[in-house]
């Protein structure tokens, strides 16, 4: 018996157009990702309260080059208390005098750049949090276009199914037997199913625009998302620079290293690290004894007959020695080298970190692609074999309705896992990406 489905071709949609480019820019939405990317980067607070405390610690770096201020005094000395005449006595005098303190060795340098060190490190801390920011966005991003993509090819299979149960019941009357009605009672469960996957879906895409709307407004995604043109992420995945990835196949981690030795995280590092070590300097020069210059001018009085009395100029230095040993500079001395030693250490532990999550990550990637072929040429036509060829047996009289069913479902699982395959590659590319930055391949070959 022969069924009539014209039409039905029409809600099979090729997996190539329905995920179209999810992975890879699109000018319309290209420009959207960039816009919300921006405007998370204009609102985010964390940036504006970085960039203030790097003008404190500048400011504060511009005042420790400065001597302490000299410190003045005025007396009146050697006054008679008989009758507190100026000149009853030739010692009364009124004294003016100024003191003023030197910095201990080189400290004043010293602590100068160590400030601008501190304040060096604020610009890449920005840079490296711009860089996660990017990958922070971008992740709920390919889950949320992921999740339309799905939703749409299940409505569209759901779409399909409902036509064919349709068709099946106008082509038998209501005494068809047994076995035709568990067809439709079947096909009825797949239905359900696939309602519940729509379900999960919509919950993923929930839970991923409550994650974006930690950066964005929710309108601003509803509006992001509910555009006509989705067909693109805006989100580069691009191969990876040709020495980083001969490097990562190689395993060749020193090399690698030197490669991304600009990551605005490891740039942080270094300028902590060059602060440390002036705080070690600078805790070497309270070894050197603290020169101190002062000067007094004192003004007598002439005396009682009318005598003219010489002012006296006095000037002098202050010296201070450590008399008791030297246990407190040792103590901060060791504290100091021991904190730079620890930098050193932490930076090499970073490295191995970022190193070993690059390497995961690019052979987590290399496997995503290898299935992402498999499927497109291998399991996904296959599926789309048995798919019509079930439905032509169908058709014909010569095949079961749930087989049908089962193989049209098993063709939208497939696609529904090469969505879920191309997202975690592109996942996978975002988060190399991040490690990728300040990266500079004319830089580095050149030096190669």
């Amino acid at each position: 018996m022969w069924l009539h489905i014209n039409g039905l071709a029409s809600y099979r949609k090729p997996l190539s157009l329905i995920f179209a480019s999810l992975l890879y820019s699109n000018t319309a939405f290209a420009t959207s990702f960039d816009d919300a990317f921006r405007l998370a980067i204009d609102n985010d607070p964390w940036l504006t309260s970085n960039k203030q405390k790097e003008q404190s610690v500048r400011a504060q770096g511009e005042a420790a080059k400065y001597l302490p201020d000299p410190v003045f005094s005025v007396g009146l000395l050697n006054l008679p208390t008989d009758g507190f005449a100026l000149d009853q006595e030739p010692m009364t005098q009124l004294r003016v005098g100024v003191s003023q303190q030197l910095a201990r060795g080189d400290s004043l340098r010293i602590k100068k750049q160590q400030l601008t060190h501190q304040a060096n490190m604020n610009p890449y801390q920005r840079a490296d949090h711009k860089a996660k920011l990017r990958v922070n966005l971008a992740l709920p991003w390919l889950d949320i276009l992921a999740s339309i993509e799905t939703i749409a090819l299940i409505e569209s299979e759901r779409v399909f199914i409902e036509k064919m149960i349709d068709i099946v019941e106008a082509n038998y009357t209501s005494a068809r037997d047994r076995t035709r009605q568990q067809d439709i009672l079947a096909t009825q469960v797949e239905l359900s199913r696939l309602e519940d996957k729509l379900l999960e879906y919509e919950s993923r895409k929930d839970v991923a625009m409550s994650r974006l709307s930690e950066w964005l407004p929710y309108n601003t995604l509803l509006n992001a998302f509910s555009s006509p043109s989705l067909h693109g992420s805006g989100i580069r995945t691009d191969d990876l620079p040709h020495l980083v990835e001969t490097s990562i196949k190689q395993r060749d981690w020193q090399r690698l290293a030197e490669l991304l030795a600009n990551h605005p995280a490891l740039l942080v590092m270094d300028e902590s690290i060059k602060a440390d070590d002036l705080a070690t300097q600078l805790a070497r020069q309270k070894y050197k004894p603290q020169w101190g210059v002062n000067a007094t001018y004192a003004v007598r009085s002439d005396d009682q007959l009318g005598r003219s009395r010489a002012d006296f100029f006095t000037i002098g230095v202050t010296l201070d020695l450590s008399l008791n040993g030297y246990q407190r500079q040792d103590s901060e001395l060791q504290a100091s080298t021991l904190k730079l030693e620890s930098n050193k250490t932490d930076k090499r532990v970073a490295i191995q970190t970022i190193l070993s999550r690059i390497d995961s990550l690019y052979r987590k990637s290399e496997r995503y692609e290898q299935r992402i072929l498999g499927f497109e040429n291998d399991i996904l036509p296959k599926l789309q074999e048995q798919t019509d060829a079930s439905l032509n047996a169908y058709t014909h009289d010569d095949g079961d309705f749930a087989d049908a069913i089962r193989a049209r479902i098993d063709y939208l699982n497939a696609q529904v896992g090469l969505i879920d395959i191309r997202s975690k590659f592109a996942k996978s590319r975002v988060q190399l990406n991040y490690f990728l930055t300040g990266y500079t391949p004319a830089v580095k070959q050149g030096g190669a």
